[in-house]
């Protein structure tokens, strides 16, 4: 993943390593950075001077929203379920009758939204492992985000990958 938590509580990740690179080579002090749940991060953006959000999704809906410093990765965003409740989805409208859990605000929702799904199938989290814990009890029968950090908070033995036709939400 780009930023998480780190089981010694402190921010860790490739865009975390990727910032601290930055501040070196421009011998820009070390900053405190926080992790926080998409929504209010987004929020302390819009609200308070000198706040960076990052790594975030750049989207088209977001191109004006944001000045955006550079490219770090790719994130594929991606529909995806248990191996244990097998679902057929040959195109991303046939998941719009499951009920699907997403971080709040963050692409994965948005997409959906954009794309024409029904906001009210859509459950969402404050964080990605508890978009995983709907799923796992089954509160929700998919989840919508970004591949990577759901194939390495999860067990991917226990996941289907998703369909290709369906990845792009």
């Amino acid at each position: 993943p780009y930023n998480f938590t780190g089981e010694d509580g402190a921010p860790t990740g490739f865009a975390i390593d990727l910032l601290h690179l930055v501040w070196q080579k421009t011998g820009t002090p070390v900053q405190p950075v926080s992790i926080l749940p998409w929504a209010r991060g987004y929020y302390l953006l819009t609200q308070k001077p000198n706040v960076v959000l990052f790594s975030t999704a750049r989207t088209e809906a977001r191109n004006p929203l944001f000045k955006w410093a550079c490219p770090i990765g790719y994130a594929e965003i991606v529909l995806m379920g248990l191996a244990s409740r097998p679902l057929t989805l040959t195109r991303l409208e046939d998941a719009q009758r499951y009920t699907i859990g997403a971080v709040r605000s963050d692409v994965g929702e948005q997409l959906l939204l954009n794309a024409g799904f029904d906001e009210q199938k859509i459950m969402t989290a404050n964080r990605l492992s508890q978009a995983l814990r709907m799923l796992t009890s089954g509160r929700v029968e998919l989840i919508s985000s970004n591949k990577s950090p759901c194939w390495i908070s999860s067990r991917p033995s226990s996941w289907i990958p998703p369909s290709s036709r369906c990845a792009g939400c």
